[in-house]
């Protein structure tokens, strides 16, 4: 059916002719007048003329092989062919135009139409306008015209998705030929092998499926290839050419123009002008074309593909990446740079186009090489001397390996006459810096392992050696920076999540500072042109602690295929992006590529070792990696965050990375290994079995990570070497012949059945104090000087036992002191602390011999005969006999032991420590700090002048104190047997004594009052309390007089003038604080609490008590009494028991009437108020359950709960006048402002605020914290 418009500019009513075809006939509808009645058989070629009678009627034709011909003419249309081959015709205005199957031409004509085609080879013309063409299902040829046009070759994503609509047979797509035309279109091929020609203006033209051409012709274009080996024609003007997934041809034609692969081997060419190439992943040729161009193999940002790179005219920049790629030249090529990593160990080849002849020069400048050919040009390669940047070792020879299969920069340059050279004769032509002419390495002393030697750049590190970093994000660059950003709030974040994985592993802590402010780390997006770097993801400076990010990458956006807005890629966690900020934090921090020299081995660069590495592991790293964390903790130490909350853990060869810094002991456990393992605890530590490998990563090698604290270890049956940290460490080796050194701590070295050697220190370093047992097996034990105070412990030896002592430090044996105590034998270094106790040396577990560094050796016969009589005037260590000795140990800081027998033992001068042990001793400390143990037997103690310590023990001590003793502590434990009494010296009566419980409440002070020397019972008065005998002390004085435990505790109870803490016994006691600011806490029992004078703190605990002259007071549990009267002050009740049981009372002593109190509510807190007085008592939470249920005066009138209540009144109202006001305030805490007038204003006892304002005032705040201001006038304050 074709239709003709006729009358068009009629309305409503509009005539139209209608033409049927075969078998075609037209109905009646709601708005249709037939001019002429249709006879139902009417032939083809009949014409009938319709009229519609409302405008924007549709016209739904049938089916019919002619097809259908409408025309809409003036007016938004709607028109729909059918399923044959129709002629649709929107012309004038926004026509909606709709083919369905079939053949179709959709002409949209004028205006801004949507036309659809349907199935079938359909020509679909938008004319002028904006205009929405879709092609549908076919092969279709599809005009968008003149204006900014939207051309879908097949069919369009259902909206917000990538999907096509439900039941499309993708199949039945074709390759369309689109033509944009003029103005900016979009244009989509979606399915099939199209050409899309983006015609005038600025077109975005994306390929879709498909083997696709995409032309751009005038204007800035950009083109999308998407899949298929796609062709990509830039045209004229600045280019967009992204191939995306295939194997692309990309032609960027004039104009300075972009160009990415992507994935597949693509073909770049960039045409006239300076253009930037970015192979990606793949194999890609990069042909630069005329113009100074970038080219860049693997995309800048991956290690994927062996390119080939050819600037071509102009001064280029050539980046291979990864693999072995080859770099192109021939004269007239200009001044040209290659820069590759050579990240992978791969071949990397240059290759003239001209004979070797041709080459004027090669030469060194810096580390890079300079290859000079032709007329005036130059190819210099970057880095190629990179290893000799310090004295870190050469990089190898010619082609031979360094550090695994890693290469130099440039393997060999090929020419177009077959001649080759090598590493080798490069290097010949242009030698390498001569040895020891370069810098040294900074880190070559301090021997880092490999992997973490790997990481460590030798620039200078703007964050060395500093542990509080600022960083902030840049609001503008240098000048010459471009495609400058402001980070988003998401960016932003995703900068602190990765500056978090820092400080979770480092003594590293960041503080962001205002965007643009001068700090350690500065973050910019911008477009990385400035630096030459445009093709990277980033790059950062260790020098300065810039870190810029590419703006292109993460913050430019571009419309992809669902048209719409979006960056090519993000920062936040689990992106690429983040990996990035990962790394360039890295280099600010002070990290280096793995391929820089020193290398890390190729087998292991890759993310999954360091996020240094280019070469990607998988999935894009979220945290630092191993190598990463180890780099950085050698550099920062370690966070306080890292390490096992408990402690306890137990590790082994199956743990490769061990970190564990906090909680309780944790181990290292070999102890079923058979194999020879090195097991060393210090931090930063590799630990192995059998053989150490070449890798850290290599089966049965262990890495302790720094901070890491484990301070226990043992390993099993074979010839193991055992080595400790600064922790008290408990090693044991097992069986075989082992090696054993603790650490600065005081160890315990446990060699267990071979022939071991065990040194309690590390030679040279402080020495702790070590226990070293050996067990079976002929054992080597290492001591000297400045090795502490160790002990050696040999048992289980077997008779033909060899055990030796090898004593260090070129010490000799004229320089050690040979002193047998009990069975031990004791040596030690004159003027030296150093010792060491060979346990049960005198009665069988015998050292065979000694050896010392100028070789002279002694047996058990000659240690014998040089025994020292132990009394010098150096630091003596001896000990008595079985029977009564008097031992002297004159000056220096002596250690003696009596032993069995009734012993005098004098320390002398020095601080010593005297032990009597058996019988019945007296102990004399001299002068000195000494500590004195009587040991079993009734003892006699002294300890003279100085700070002495009393070690109780069993029997009827006597402990002599006086004038000019010092301060002694007497520690008396509970299961200590016998009476301990304090002789006090001549002269000293029961009053010259003060008896305290101490600061802390817990002990006895026996103080001379006179001169301020005290002995201090340690905890007796905590011990009495908790039901300990009183009886196992006594005081005796001069005159005879004994104070019992029992009247010891009473007269403590009665407190001092000082500032008392007292805890009452656990049954009814009586408590005095006397003068000075006491704390009295009662006890179980019904206890009286006296606070006396002072600021009293009083506490009743279980029990009805009576409590008197707090300034505090809590009753506790029980129905307890609360004396108070005048002249009190103000004190504070604070009752803490509930219980409905207890009735608690206010006892008011005389003087007050009931008339005199007044009574009020503030908040529940009941406030008492004695008129005319700063008298005053605050029971806090009095109504909220925490009542005084009773008020008792001394008149015997009682106020039960109910007459409290009827007696309580409204606070006091305190208010100025304009006039001159005398007011007192309240005890309590006011705010009053006195107003204008002469005021004067007596503030009384609490914590106020007072204001005079205007006039001359007087204002005293009485006692409190207060807070006074005269405002204006002359104030007295």
């Amino acid at each position: 059916m074709n239709s003709t418009l006729a009358n068009a500019s009629l309305e409503p009513q509009v005539s139209i002719t209608v033409t049927l075809g075969d078998s075609e006939q037209v109905q009646r509808g709601a708005n249709l007048t037939q001019a002429q009645a249709p006879d139902a058989n009417l032939g083809k070629g009949i014409e009938l003329p319709l009229y519609f009678d409302v405008a924007g009627s549709t016209l739904q034709p049938g089916t019919g092989v002619a097809g259908a011909r409408l025309y809409g003419g003036t007016g938004n249309d709607l028109i729909y062919g059918g399923n044959d081959n129709d002629k649709l015709y929107g012309e004038d205005d926004n026509d909606l135009l709709v083919g369905f199957d079939g053949d179709d031409e959709l002409y949209g004509g004028a205006g801004n139409d949507e036309l659809s085609g349907g199935a079938g080879r359909d020509l679909v013309d938008g004319g002028t306008g904006a205009d929405y063409l879709v092609g549908g299902l076919g092969a279709d040829v599809l005009n968008g015209g003149d204006g900014a046009d939207q051309i879908v070759g097949d069919a369009p994503y259902l909206t917000g998705t990538n999907n096509f609509p439900t039941g499309i047979d993708r199949n039945q797509m074709g390759g369309d030929f689109v033509n944009g035309g003029a103005g900016n279109d979009s244009i989509w091929g979606d399915g099939g092998d199209d050409y899309l020609f983006g015609g005038a203006d600025q077109d975005l033209v994306f390929g879709g499926e498909g083997d696709d051409h995409l032309f751009g012709d005038g204007g800035e274009d950009e083109l999308q290839g998407g899949n298929g080996g796609d062709y990509l024609d830039g045209g004229a003007d600045k280019d967009l050419l992204y191939g995306e997934a295939g194997s692309d041809l990309l032609l960027g034609g004039t104009g300075d123009d972009r160009l990415e692969g992507d994935d597949g081997d693509d073909i770049l060419d960039g045409g006239d002008d300076n253009d930037k190439l970015f192979g990606g992943s793949g194999q890609d040729n990069l042909r630069g074309g005329s113009g100074n161009d970038k080219l860049w193999g693997d995309g800048g940002q991956t290690n994927e593909g062996a390119d080939i790179l050819e600037g071509g005219a102009g001064n280029d920049e050539l980046f291979g990446g990864g693999k072995g790629d080859m770099y192109v030249f021939t004269k007239g090529d200009g001044l040209d740079t290659i820069t590759d990593d050579g990240a992978d160990g791969s071949r990397n080849i240059v290759v003239f186009k001209f004979a070797s002849n041709e080459v004027r020069t090669l030469e060194r400048s810096g580390t890079d090489l300079l290859i000079k050919y032709g007329v005036d040009d130059q190819v210099t390669v970057k880095g190629f001397y990179g290893g000799s940047t310090f004295s870190i070792g050469s990089p190898g020879a010619g082609s031979d390996a360094v550090e695994g299969d890693a290469q130099r920069t440039i393997a060999e340059i090929r020419f177009e006459d077959g001649a080759v050279w090598g590493a080798d004769e490069i290097l010949a032509k242009a030698p390498a810096p001569a040895a020891g002419s370069l810098p040294p390495d900074p880190f070559a002393a301090l021997e880092p392992l490999y992997f973490i030697n790997a990481l460590l750049s030798r620039e200078q590190v703007k964050a060395a050696g500093k542990h509080f970093l600022t960083y902030s994000f840049a609001t503008s660059a240098p000048a010459g920076t471009t495609g400058l950003y402001a980070f988003s709030e998401e960016q932003k974040q995703a900068v602190r999540d990765a500056l978090w994985r820092f400080t979770s592993v480092l003594d590293l802590h960041f503080s962001e500072s205002a965007s643009g402010a001068a700090t350690d780390l500065t973050f910019t997006l911008d477009d990385l042109d400035s630096a030459g770097l445009s093709g990277f993801a980033g790059y950062a400076s260790s020098q300065t602690g810039a870190v810029h990010l590419n703006s292109s990458l993460y913050s430019a956006e571009r419309r992809n295929e669902f048209n719409q807005l979006v960056t090519r890629g993000s920062l936040s966690v689990g992106n690429n992006g983040f990996e990035v900020l990962l790394h360039e934090i890295g280099h600010a921090l002070g990290l280096k590529h793995p391929f820089e020299a020193p290398l890390l081995p190729n087998s292991e660069d890759s993310t999954a070792n360091t996020v240094m590495s280019y070469t990607s592991s998988g999935t894009p790293a979220t945290s630092l990696a191993p190598f990463d964390v180890a780099a950085l903790q050698y550099l920062y130490g370690v966070s306080g965050y890292l390490g096992s909350s408990f402690g306890g853990d137990s590790y082994s060869f199956n743990d490769r990375w061990i970190q564990d810094r906090v909680g309780a002991a944790d181990s290292f456990d070999a102890v079923n290994e058979t194999a020879d393992l090195v097991v060393n605890l210090t931090p930063g530590s590799w630990n192995y079995k059998g053989q150490k490998a070449a890798t850290i990563l290599a089966e049965n090698q262990s890495f302790i990570g720094f901070g890491t604290l484990i301070e226990q270890a043992q390993t099993g049956s074979g010839n193991d070497s055992l080595t400790g940290n600064d922790a008290d460490n408990v090693l044991g080796a097992g069986a075989g012949n082992d090696s054993m050194q603790g650490g600065a701590g005081n160890d315990t070295l446990n060699g267990q059945n071979g022939d071991d050697e065990l040194r309690g220190d590390m030679t040279g370093a402080a020495g702790g104090n070590d226990l070293l047992q050996g067990d079976a097996g002929s054992d080597t034990y290492f001591w000297g000087l400045g090795q502490g105070n160790d002990v050696v412990v040999e048992s289980a030896g077997q008779a033909d036992d060899v055990d030796t002592l090898r004593i260090e430090g070129g010490l000799t044996p004229a320089d050690l002191f040979f002193t047998r105590y009990g069975n031990h034998l004791l040596l030690r270094v004159r003027d030296s602390v150093d010792r060491l106790t060979v346990t049960d040396y005198f009665s069988g577990d015998v050292i065979e011999r000694l050896v010392f560094d100028d070789g002279t050796q002694m047996n058990a016969a000659e240690v014998a005969a040089n025994l020292s009589s132990g009394s010098t005037n150096e630091a003596d260590f001896y000990s008595g006999t079985a029977g009564a000795d008097s031992l002297d140990g004159q000056a220096g800081d002596d250690w003696i032991n009596g032993l069995a027998g009734a012993d005098t033992v004098m320390g002398g001068a020095g601080n010593d420590t005297l032990y009597g042990e058996d019988g019945s001793d007296m102990l004399l400390g001299g002068d000195g700090n000494d500590v004195l143990d009587g040991g079993n037997g009734d003892d006699f103690l002294r300890g003279g002048a100085g700070n002495d310590v009393y070690q109780a023990s069993a029997g009827n001590d006597s402990y002599r104190f006086g004038p000019g003793d010092g301060t002694d502590t007497l520690n008396l434990p509970t299961n200590v047997d016998g009476i301990h009494t304090i002789v006090l010296a001549d002269g000293v009566l029961p009053g010259a004594i003060t008896l305290s419980a101490g600061s802390t409440g817990n002990d006895v002070e026996v103080i001379i009052t006179a001169t301020g020397d005290r002995l201090i019972v340690k905890s007796f008065m905590s011990q009495v309390v908790n039901g300990a005998s009183q009886g196992r002390l006594a005081l005796k004085f001069s005159d005879g007089t004994t104070w019992s435990g029992s009247e010891i505790v009473q007269r403590v109870f009665a407190g001092t003038a000082g500032a008392d803490k007292i805890y009452a016994l656990q049954i009814a006691s009586s408590l005095s604080g006397g003068a000075g600011d006491d704390t009295l806490q009662g006890g179980a029992g019904n206890d009286t609490i006296d606070g006396g004078t002072g600021n009293d703190r009083l506490g009743g605990a279980g029990g009805d008590d009576q409590l008197t002259d707090g300034e505090w007071m809590d009753g506790g549990a029980g129905s307890d009494i609360y004396v108070w009267g005048r002249g009190s002050g103000l004190n504070v009740i604070a009752e803490s028991s509930n219980s409905a049981t207890d009735i608690d009372v206010l006892k008011i002593k005389a003087g007050i009437s009931p008339g005199d109190l007044k009574l009020y509510r503030s908040g529940n807190d009941l406030n008492l108020l004695v008129s005319n007085t700063e008298d005053a008592v605050a029971v806090t939470q009095h109504f909220s359950g925490m009542a005084v249920e009773k008020f008792v005066f001394d008149d015997g009138t009682v106020w039960d709960a109910a007459a409290i209540v009827a007696n309580t009144g409204s606070a006091p109202q305190f208010a100025g006048t304009s006039g001159n006001d005398v007011i007192a305030l309240s005890p309590f805490n006011d705010s009053f402002s006195a107003g204008a007038g002469n005021d004067s204003v007596q503030a009384l006892s609490g914590d106020d605020n007072v204001l005079g304002e205007d006039g001359s005032d007087s204002l005293d705040g009485g006692l409190g914290r207060d807070q006074i201001l005269g405002g204006n006038g002359d104030d007295l304050l």
